[in-house]
């Protein structure tokens, strides 16, 4: 069922155009084809031999007959078999659509070895054979959501001489820290791939089998070679590239890292982020939610493949979707270049407003309250919370009472809020947790909320983050850090030397990393912290999972605060 879910959902990106109105100077392309001429399995030949098999669709006039002359070409690599694919659009504005059962899978030959080396340069030479067919201008486009934007991103690290856009959304670039875990936890997003994946391929004794193996038992749940390997250097690219995803995608935190690090111009390179899960449809877009994601994916080929001049560049490069107050923003950069970050602290005087295992108290400034908030030892944990939507790709929709009132989760958790603020609050950018911590556990995992407090006692979840106490140690030369010092996006060494084992009882320092946020917090509103000790919606059962239960307790000692690290402009 929940396969079946996400394959409808690969509609979002080709959802029909809206009525042309300009936003921001931006216009939506309009249709110059009324038809479209498919050739199915076309055989293309890689250099190894193996032979790919792809549909191509082009442009045709009324009667169905192919129109003539050159156009240029979008690819889009599949592995789910390209005859699950949804319909595309592509062909009526003016595109041929190449679309190819990725190697291993559906009709293609070879073996699939899942973003592997071979399917990269596979990529590159499908671009190059885009770009010599007789129907093509030589000028080609990549584009994919999830794994197909994953294949997009490593064609476009091949740097392809005729590749000139690219357009790619939810789709993670670090395997192991963006797919297969999050803080050193095997995900449920893992899993739901995997079975995904039967439709287009038999995992039997393959990578994708031995992945789900050792991720079970414990024995490949490390930053491994194999993973590296299948991750991506955006730093890399040549190609303008736009990157999209949505506040609750369960790849979330891949895209704006992706955008941070490509080494290209503003413009060359945009970012947006919607209020969508990773299967939302359609993904609408822009005031009045007038737009679908895919009028921009038009306008950006239109541009970079055409050279019309149709306002796309200028839109962002940043623009995103404020939650909490619900309109777009766009923005210069982001983290936007005037965030200031502040800290929080945790303190046991009680907030009179959650009923929770402790009501404790954020404060600006830490206070003189030693002493031990603990009791945290419920193992269903995160059940009914935003993870079980985000990291079930939306197969469960956001409109569930879960995604709306994080309070039946606080009863068995501990709680830090704020007064009510004297003035709105915007929350933009990266959030992290400094906490002492200890636990009866051998391996304790940690799950830190934030969620939006409203004037009824609502607690509307707005993000989170997670991770295993032995996973702690950082690479401080990838992790970014806040003016005064504070990592507020630790980036986790997560190799087996880098591990720092607890002992049960004795506390340690975590630098816990909540996912990034644009939210306004209303005046009269309270900001919340929960802390829980298992997160069931997000993480996946394994032969570990029980040596990260125990009874979890936040130790608050003077000199050595607990706090929050917030992103906030004005």
């Amino acid at each position: 069922m929940a396969a079946a879910t996400l394959l409808l959902g690969a509609l979002a990106a080709h959802a029909t155009a809206a009525p042309k109105r300009t936003w921001a100077g931006f216009e939506p392309p309009s249709p110059s084809y009324p038809g479209e001429s498919v050739t199915r399995d076309v055989l293309i030949t890689m250099d190894d031999g193996v032979v790919l098999s792809a549909d191509v669709t082009a442009p045709a006039l009324a009667d169905g007959s192919p129109a003539p002359g050159r156009f240029p070409v979008i690819i889009e690599q599949t592995p789910y078999s390209k005859a699950l694919a949804p319909a595309t659009r592509y062909a009526n504005f003016g595109y041929v659509y190449v679309l190819v059962d990725v190697r291993g899978t559906g009709t293609s030959d070879g073996a699939f070895g899942v973003l592997d080396e071979r399917e990269r340069r596979d990529g590159r030479e499908l671009v190059a054979w885009a770009a010599r067919q007789p129907w093509s201008t030589g000028r080609v486009g990549v584009t994919g959501f999830s794994y197909m934007g994953a294949s997009a991103n490593r064609t476009v690290e091949k740097r392809p001489k005729a590749l000139k856009a690219a357009f790619v959304g939810g789709s993670p670039t670090d395997i192991y820290r963006e797919f297969m875990t999050e803080g050193g936890v095997w995900s449920r997003g893992a899993v739901l791939w995997n079975s995904l994946a039967n439709f287009g391929s038999d995992p039997a004794g393959t990578f994708r089998e031995q992945a789900m193996e050792g991720m079970e038992s414990g024995a490949l749940n490390w930053d491994l070679p194999r993973w590296r390997e299948r991750s991506v250097d955006v730093s890399r690219y040549r190609t303008p590239t736009m990157v999209y995803t949505g506040w609750e995608d369960l790849f979330f935190s891949a895209s704006p890292r992706q955008y941070r690090d490509m080494e290209l111009k503003p413009g060359r390179k945009q970012l947006v982020i919607g209020p969508w899960t990773h299967y939302s449809s359609p993904k609408s877009i822009g005031p009045e939610n007038r737009y679908v994601i895919g009028d921009l994916e038009l306008a950006w080929f239109d541009h970079w493949l055409k050279g019309e001049r149709n306002g796309v560049t200028d839109l962002g490069p940043v623009t995103l979707f404020d939650q909490g107050v619900d309109r777009w923003r766009r923005y210069s950069d982001w983290p936007v270049p005037r965030t200031r970050y502040r800290r929080l602290y945790l303190s046991g005087r009680a907030s009179g407003s959650a009923v929770s295992l402790n009501d404790g108290s954020l404060t600006k400034r830490p206070k003189r309250n030693r002493g031990n908030d603990g009791g945290l030892e419920d193992p269903d944990a995160g059940a009914c919370s935003r993870s079980l939507i985000q990291y079930s790709a939306g197969s469960i929709p956001a409109s569930n009472p879960c995604n709306l009132d994080q309070r039946p989760e606080e009863d068995t958790a501990l709680t830090y809020t704020t007064p009510p603020l004297p003035a709105d609050l915007h929350l933009n950018g990266p959030i992290s947790l400094t906490l002492q911590g200890k636990s009866t556990a051998a391996d304790p995992l940690w799950v830190a909320r934030i969620s939006d407090v409203e004037a009824d006692g609502n607690s509307v979840p707005i993000t989170q983050g997670s991770l295993l106490a032995s996973r702690r140690a950082l690479d401080r030369k990838r992790s970014v850090f806040a003016p005064n010092g504070d990592p507020v996006e630790p980036f986790y060494a997560m190799t087996k030397p880098a591990a720092r084992p607890t002992k049960p009882g004795r506390p340690v320092k975590l630098r816990i990393g909540i996912q990034a946020t644009d939210w306004v917090i209303e005046k009269g509103h309270r900001l919340r912290l929960t802390i829980q000790g298992a997160d069931v919606g997000h993480f996946q059962p394994s032969a570990s999972s029980g040596e990260q239960l125990g009874t979890h307790t936040v130790v608050r000692r003077r000199g050595e605060p607990s706090y929050l690290t917030l992103g906030t402009t004005k």
